[in-house]
């Protein structure tokens, strides 16, 4: 199915492999990045709950990759960036086990992990949060949707008429990241899982909303269907059976973001500018959600459990400085103000040269010196540098 499909990424969650056979799956047009999951459950016949990325050779030759994050189980932290242009993108694969289940998390440790890793990346052109959250949104209540200040986003359509607490967990943490499903807002929408118990809504593609205009095409193909299609049938064996859960494809459009990034040479909006923060209209939910305290916290325990070093104390603080200036472009009002080197120190001037700059200090700081002088009633020899 991967190569009747040949999708340039393949994200793949809830792996049966281990550490001793992790690299065992082989595609001749594909290198395979996992995360396979340390132990097994004493009643486990195989090892489950792992992750993996499987990315087409030739994406490789334009992008160089990176694993970015493995130390949580069933989070898999991986960026894109491009060879030739500034473009880069960073995916987040997910696996949250079933509530009830032995390897189930505390979803709040794996959110606020979740969330600290977004905030860390957020300058990426493009973010994509993938996998199996087995959160259902639906409920008699009404649906859970995310929430933003705009009200243009394109409208979701819900069909899993079931909520449970992952569900709510999940579109409340989507909601504090500004970021938002695709499933839902597309033609051709379905149930991710589809098993004899019943049908259910729990895999999701989730990008920051105002990424969703890039998205070109969004499909959730059911396994039998895609079987069929693909002439499949034959690769199942006798003590296997097919998947229950469906296959997600998007399609986005970075043309655009290539564009931007590969005119290196010719001027842009913002180049030189800098970001200025509205600090009088603070609204209420500015780091005072659950989701960003507990990625704050986790932050303050990778501190206290470094190894105490410049370079680490460095690397912490930077991480901090992210998380709160993605926090503050997400809640806060900014515009962009041009910070200009003074015009008589700028060095474009085509008579203003090196030797120029250092006597203009030189005469700042005799003024200086004759200023004080002068205020204190003394009188000082100033001589002349030249």
């Amino acid at each position: 199915m991967i190569e009747f499909y040949d999708s340039d990424i393949v994200c793949l969650v809830e792996t049966h492999l281990n550490k001793d056979n992790e690299y065992s799956v082989d595609f001749k047009d594909y290198e395979w990045f996992p995360h396979s999951r340390l132990t097994k459950h004493v009643r486990a016949a195989i090892h489950h709950g792992g992750v993996g990325l499987l990315v087409k050779k030739s994406i490789l030759d334009e992008f160089s990759f990176h694993v970015l994050d493995k130390s949580f189980d069933g989070l898999l932290v991986t960026k894109f960036v491009s060879k030739t242009t500034e473009f880069e993108f960073v995916i987040f694969v997910c696996y949250i086990p079933p509530e009830g289940s032995p390897w189930s998390h505390n979803i709040s440790d794996y959110l606020g992990h979740l969330v600290s890793e977004v905030y860390a990346h957020y300058e990426s052109d493009l973010l994509f949060i993938v996998g199996d959250f087995n959160g259902r949104s639906g409920g008699n209540n009404g649906p859970l949707i995310e929430t933003y200040v705009e009200d243009n986003i394109r409208e979701r359509i819900i069909i899993d008429k079931v909520r449970n607490s992952q569900g709510i967990a999940f579109f409340d943490f989507l909601s504090d990241i500004r970021f938002c499903v695709l499933n839902g807002r597309f033609e051709n929408d379905n149930f991710t899982c589809i098993s004899e118990r019943g049908s259910s809504v729990v895999d999701y593609v989730a990008v920051p909303y105002n990424s969703l205009d890039s998205c070109v095409d969004f499909r959730v193909i059911p396994a039998l269907e895609a079987i069929d299609v693909s002439n499949a049938q034959r690769l199942i064996g006798e003590k296997s059976r097919p998947p229950d859960h469906s296959l997600l494809i998007c399609k986005f459009n970075v043309s655009g973001f290539k564009e931007i990034s590969s005119q290196s040479d010719a001027p842009r909006e913002y180049l030189g500018r800098k970001r200025r923060y509205n600090l009088q209209f603070i609204p209420d939910d500015f780091c005072n959600n659950d989701v960003f305290r507990t990625g704050l916290l986790e932050a303050i325990d990778n501190l206290q459990a470094l190894r105490i070093s410049q370079e680490s104390v460095d690397v912490a603080y930077k991480e901090f400085c992210d998380s709160l200036l993605a926090e503050m472009d997400k809640y806060l009002e900014y515009d962009y103000v041009n910070y200009h080197v003074k015009k008589r120190l700028r060095i474009h001037k085509p008579f203003w040269d090196q030797e120029l700059t250092e006597l203009w200090k030189v005469m700042k700081d005799k003024n200086k010196l004759y200023t004080k002088e002068k205020k204190s009633g003394g009188r000082t020899q100033i001589a002349s540098p030249v």
